[in-house]
């Protein structure tokens, strides 16, 4: 009997499991060997590396996202930067930001994951921004920067123009500090007067003053009040 040659069998052996592979991957249906398609709903993961604190300049949208067919349902915020590259600033309607619509922004914030269903998009909490450019829609800006929101204590003042100023006879509501600074505000709805309320509020600061004139200062723009 012949001597076996073993290396050479286990060259043969090795070359049927090699083949047999290749035939397997090329008789595979098209498209067997491809990721399964990431739901809309789950939430795109940040780069291990990424850093939480972003700053970057982008395009709003609000209520609308025009780049992404699927999403018409859309009523929240979103920033689209101008690789394409989308952030949630956040799903409600917010009158903040209809102002910025279509503008482009520098923004500041963390970036973070929501729980449970979201879009397919990074998420970020927006602490200050401004516009990137001294027009929107043809109009020169009417304010630099909107602050991060802090937390106040104080109470709502009515105030009316005094005379001789560009304000004279027109009222406006004022939110005056527990440290004695009066600030004209925006936004403020119809809080009760005359006692100390805590609120949340954002820094609005402005370049021609309008309705407010005869308040000098940063503005401030009233997220909520906690009348309690």
């Amino acid at each position: 009997m012949a001597p076996v040659n073993h290396g050479r069998a286990r060259s043969r052996s090795f070359a049927r499991v090699v083949l047999g592979g290749l035939l397997a991957v090329s008789c595979a249906p098209p498209g067997a060997s491809e990721p399964p398609p990431v739901p809309r709903t789950h939430v795109a993961p940040a780069p291990a590396n990424a850093a939480r604190h972003h700053t970057f300049t982008a395009t709003v949208h609000v209520g609308h996202d025009d780049r992404a067919p699927g999403r018409k349902g859309f009523r929240g915020v979103m920033l689209v930067k101008d690789d394409g590259e989308s952030w949630v600033v956040g799903y409600e309607p917010d009158p903040l930001w209809s102002a910025f619509d279509n503008a482009r922004v520098v923004v500041e914030g963390e970036e973070w994951t929501p729980p449970g269903q979201a879009l397919a998009a990074r998420h970020i909490r927006v602490g200050a921004f401004r516009h990137a450019e001294r027009r929107h829609n043809g109009v020169p800006v009417d304010y630099t920067e909107v602050g991060p929101e802090q937390v106040l204590r104080g109470r709502f003042v009515d105030a009316v123009g005094e005379p001789g100023t560009k304000s004279e006879g027109e009222r406006f509501l004022l939110f005056v500090t527990e440290d004695g600074r009066s600030h004209a505000t925006l936004h403020g709805g119809e809080p009760p007067r005359g006692r100390v309320v805590t609120v949340r509020a954002r820094r609005y600061d402005m370049v021609q003053l309008v309705s407010v004139a005869a308040v000098a200062g940063p503005h401030l723009w009233i997220v909520s009040v906690d009348a309690h």
